[in-house]
């Protein structure tokens, strides 16, 4: 088996593209823009151009994760009532409804206490492309050879008239090919996955979803990787430019230290480089990578200068965390997010003590804690 994965958008459907990978994409968009986007301000790449205006539920969604998070199927049933999301699927078929159900449990998985990852921006990549990108990083450690709990996507088969449409349009997704069962496409939050020539994982498929299973200790703060190929970036991944490249001077840095004129800098000569890559064709015979552009997708750059800068007095205080601060606060963004939802610092998921006997919250976090005892198996979602 081989794995190749992309990140931009896919082109629009015709009468060439299945049914499945149309609804798939119209599924993943709309939930991303919510659970993703909408929660934690991000603005993810999506698969198809559909959305629902749900800006003014923001409070009332982050409220019912906050509420409903150690038991993600009440969860999906509150965001399955929300006026937007019954008005969008009251004219689908039963088909649509189903699937659009199954997906959305895969996002609410995120916030399962019991998670050991978030989807986080990732600035190494974003710091080329000027765009955001993203990439997952572990919140607690997680064993050798242990499935990432949680860490799921949503396969459809596609055919190769719809194989050679990506192909021709340059613009694929995240996809995987196996001689056995053919090409699919996937979509949840495993895409996020980046690329590392010294990746921590791999993949595993099931029938109808993929997850992710580590090769070797993650600790905490590290970024879960995947290896895309031997040659996804180039002959033998000549221009890859993933951080054990950069550590090991090798991909895309193999030749960097070789620039010793002032006018042309180590960091200006690889982000010539990285420009380049981005206008040029990557294509191998060995793992079915097509033309692909960088800068619509994500990967695991680090910024390419080391020089020490005035950056860590802007950043989040919190523990692992690279965020910019918000006006007047020690957290950011994202970490004021996450303490609304899990009344709790970044990134640790479970309740304070204090916080789960407060006689007004006594009942609910009881109810809560019970059902996180009863479900942690129940909603890990495993065939």
């Amino acid at each position: 088996m081989m794995v190749a994965v992309v990140h931009s958008s896919l082109p629009r459907t015709s009468m060439s593209t299945s049914t499945s990978l149309d609804h798939l994409s119209q599924c993943d968009s709309i939930i991303s823009s919510i659970l993703i986007d909408l929660v934690w301000g991000f603005n993810v790449v999506k698969p198809a151009q559909c959305r629902l205006d749900l800006g003014h539920s923001k409070d009332t969604i982050i409220d019912m994760v906050s509420r409903l998070n150690y038991n993600t199927a009440r969860l999906d049933q509150g965001l399955l009532e929300l006026t937007s999301i019954k008005d969008y699927l009251r004219r689908k078929r039963i088909l649509f409804k189903s699937l659009f159900k199954d997906h959305l449990h895969v996002y609410t998985l995120l916030f399962h206490p019991s998670t050991p990852f978030e989807v986080c921006f990732n600035r190494r990549l974003s710091s080329l492309t000027h765009k955001e990108e993203y990439s997952l990083i572990a919140t607690k450690n997680i064993p050798s050879n242990t499935p990432v709990k949680n860490c799921l996507a949503t396969l459809t088969k596609i055919t190769p008239k719809q194989d050679q449409i990506l192909t021709d349009s340059n613009n694929d997704w995240s996809v995987l090919t196996s001689l056995s069962s053919g090409t699919r496409i996937f979509l949840g939050p495993a895409r996020f996955a980046n690329h590392d020539c010294n990746n921590n994982c791999q993949l595993q498929r099931t029938k109808d979803h993929i997850n992710l299973v580590t090769i070797r200790c993650i600790r905490k703060g590290d970024e879960i990787l995947l290896n895309y190929g031997p040659h996804y970036f180039g002959e033998n991944n000549e221009k890859c430019f993933c951080r054990s490249c950069e550590a090991g001077c090798m991909g895309a840095f193999r030749h960097a230290n070789s620039a010793n004129s002032v006018n042309s800098p180590v960091d200006n000569q690889l982000r010539t480089r990285f420009n380049s890559y981005i206008r040029s064709s990557t294509n191998s015979s060995t793992n079915h990578s097509r033309s692909r552009s960088l800068s619509s997708g994500s990967s695991s750059l680090t910024p390419l200068s080391s020089a020490p800068s005035c950056l860590d007095e802007m950043l989040c205080q919190n523990n692992h965390c690279t965020n910019e601060k918000l006006p007047d606060s020690a957290e950011c963004y994202t970490c004021d997010i996450h303490r609304r939802i899990y009344k709790n610092s970044w990134p640790m998921r479970s309740r304070p003590v204090d916080t789960i006997h407060t006689p007004t919250n006594q009942n609910q976090d009881s109810e809560d804690s019970a059902v996180s005892e009863d479900s942690t198996d129940s909603d890990f979602m495993s065939e």
